[in-house]
């Protein structure tokens, strides 16, 4: 019979089967998590403990140390006696704790993760397999005699990243971004030089530049640049789109704000006229002379000469 369904009892249960699942709050009149276990009250990662709980079955709100005081004292559970023993423990004692239990299996779990990890180090050093070494032949790679398979696998690796990051130079060089040619593939690959820009920097600024192919940007790239400059330029970037783009959606949306004020977007919105629009905006925020509240009535008079705003009285 369970424990809590038989009547209400102060005196409590070491057996885990005994009870229901708890729910948890961080503040008396806040939300409530949950259902959760006993284990979950060693195994979650929390900033702070609960204020209190309450069994799934119960109204009842009690202080977390209620439930901390029942976890201290509970026996290993059916459950964890049946994981213990699908990973190989045996001469489980049926009085051991909960809590130790839970170490137990954890301890278990480490041991079969740093097996196989040894196992994995172990094949890697292995010589590399036939079909690995007709790959390194047919990309045109050099290796040593005896290579492993760990390091045909980085050569493989480093071939394929040094064929992206030249695609990414010759893109920036037919963009005139001209500090690429101070740059070499293999400096940027190794990280051989110091604050020099990262391989995932340069992936995230074509990216990015790729995303604005549509519009014509005018806009004087650097002549040289390191790694805090590239991380400028790709905010700058990404946050001269984003303006943009918020834009179009609040035109299409047919609401829009300007300043503390919101009006009704009333007329056509011409593809190619939003695309006009977009790259004004990102132009003159790339320049430094955009300001919304200030310009955004104006330049849709220009592009969009037969859209009226009327603006939203509340």
């Amino acid at each position: 019979m369970n424990f809590f369904k038989s009547s209400f009892k102060t005196e409590t249960s070491n057996n885990p089967e005994d009870y229901p699942k708890i729910f948890f709050r961080w503040d008396r009149e806040g939300k409530e998590y949950g259902p959760l276990w006993f284990n979950d009250m060693i195994s979650r990662k929390w900033s702070g403990p609960p204020i209190e709980g309450r069994f799934e079955n119960e109204s009842i709100w009690r202080e977390y140390s209620y439930f901390e005081e029942i976890l201290n004292n509970l026996k290993i559970s059916q459950e964890q006696i049946s994981k213990m023993t699908k990973i190989g423990i045996t001469n489980i004692d049926p009085n051991m704790s909960f809590i130790n239990s839970i170490k137990t299996i954890e301890i278990k779990k480490e041991e079969f993760r740093k097996k196989r990890e040894e196992e994995r180090e172990e094949k890697a050093q292995l010589p590399a397999t036939n079909q690995t070494i007709k790959k390194l032949n047919s990309l045109g790679i050099k290796y040593r005699e005896n290579i492993t398979r760990h390091e045909a696998n980085e050569l493989i690796v480093y071939h394929k990243d040094k064929e992206y990051l030249s695609e990414i130079f010759n893109f920036l060089k037919k963009n005139n971004l001209d500090f690429i040619e101070q740059l070499s593939l293999d400096s940027v690959l190794k990280g051989s030089v110091e604050n020099l820009p990262t391989f995932d920097q340069f992936d995230e600024l074509f990216s990015t530049m790729q995303s604005l192919l549509n519009f014509d940007i005018d806009y004087n790239y650097p002549n040289t640049i390191n790694k805090d400059e590239m991380e400028k330029l790709i905010n700058r970037l990404n946050n001269a789109e984003f303006e943009s783009e918020d834009i179009e959606e609040q035109l299409k949306d047919r609401e829009i704000m300007i300043g503390s004020n919101e009006f009704k977007v009333v007329g056509k919105l011409p593809r190619n006229q939003l695309i006009k629009i977009r790259t004004h905006i990102i132009n003159k925020f790339l320049a430094d002379e955009w300001n919304s509240d200030r310009d955004l009535i104006k330049v849709i008079e220009i592009y969009l000469p037969e859209v009226n705003l009327k603006e939203i009285e509340y």
